[in-house]
């Protein structure tokens, strides 16, 4: 993947993605989430959907054609490697790039995260709208989400709240907190950061179409020596979790628990495997209003596993329970 970047972009999508995946302490303040020597990376302040960021020029401008020719120089692989980290962190299925420079009079790129979940969103609340538009879903988007997404699970009257305003993205600095939100301290920003998914060395995978990786090892072959049966379980439960965890932003104000796992094993595994992980938009719309009305929901997740000269080795659907914590229990 990163052989597809420009050398002087390589380094900086690697910072990128570090301080992507890593929760800012939200006590912490005043500073941005990456900057070079020409623009600065932070969260959008107005609209709080996961990994949507603002690269905003050192210098100000009025006009692109006004920047540096050094600053243009760097745009291009500053703008790569923060839209690569986005894709490695928050997997969507488009990253949006927009210039407007409208209610703010100077230049910075809106790098926006188009993913299913959001796609869902979209959908259930413009159920005439048949074609995606990116500019509708973009403007939809900056006018609903106000808030956090935990506050938006413990607090629906957030999500009728009609305020909006675009502020300047150079004088309201903010932490990445913002938009990846504060997680449970067991579950940062991966389920691959628990105990057991670490102890048995299940990955992120570096492919925007997968979602985890169980790596070839020794340590994971059964009798035949081929991908042991529960390797590949703890890697379809861990895909759904991730799943999961990337549709909510974090998990604060929630618990979710696996109820059931059905398992069919297709084909012997060899090498490393990967996961894809998928539930339908109407599951989703589902989870999100049962969660704010009753306080808790049932959804499916379906997964399919691969092994590395790209085997179907295994599909499973994992049934997750979740319930809204208690005011007192955050």
């Amino acid at each position: 993947m990163l052989a597809t970047l420009a050398p002087s972009a390589v380094a900086e999508f690697r910072l990128v993605r570090r301080l992507c995946t890593h929760t800012v302490k939200e006590s912490i303040s005043g500073s941005p989430v990456y900057t070079n020597g020409h623009f600065c990376v932070e969260p959008c302040v107005t609209c709080f959907v996961p990994g949507y960021l603002i690269v905003t020029p050192q210098l100000p401008a009025a006009s692109l054609s006004d920047l540096q020719r050094d600053a243009l120089a760097s745009l291009g692989p500053t703008l790569a490697a923060v839209t690569r980290a986005i894709e490695v962190v928050i997997r969507p299925e488009r990253v949006y790039c927009a210039l407007f420079a409208e209610e703010t009079r100077s230049v910075h790129f809106h790098l926006f995260p188009r993913s299913a979940w959001l796609l869902s969103q979209y959908a259930t609340a413009n159920p005439a709208d048949h074609e995606i538009s990116g500019p509708r879903l973009l403007d939809w988007a900056r006018r609903t989400f106000h808030h956090p997404l935990s506050q938006r699970l413990t607090n629906p009257a957030a999500n009728r709240s009609s305020r909006h305003r675009c502020r300047n993205h150079v004088a309201y600095p903010t932490h990445l907190t913002h938009v990846l939100l504060r997680y449970n301290p067991h579950v940062k920003t991966s389920v691959t950061e628990l105990p057991f998914n670490s102890f048995l060395g299940i990955q992120i995978s570096t492919e925007p179409s997968q979602l985890l990786r169980l790596p070839s090892g020794e340590q994971y072959l059964n009798h035949l020596g081929t991908v042991h049966a529960s390797a590949q379980l703890a890697l379809a439960e861990a895909s759904s979790g991730e799943f999961l965890l990337r549709h909510f932003g974090s998990t604060d104000g929630i618990v979710p628990v696996v109820r059931r796992l059905e398992a069919k094993f297709r084909k012997p595994a060899n090498g490393a495997v990967t996961s894809i992980a998928s539930a339908t938009p109407e599951s989703l719309a589902q989870l999100d209003a049962e969660l704010a009305s009753k306080g808790r929901s049932l959804i499916p997740i379906t997964v399919e596993l691969h092994d590395e000269s790209g085997a179907h080795t295994l599909s499973a659907t994992v049934e997750w329970f979740i319930q809204r914590r208690a005011p007192d229990e955050n």
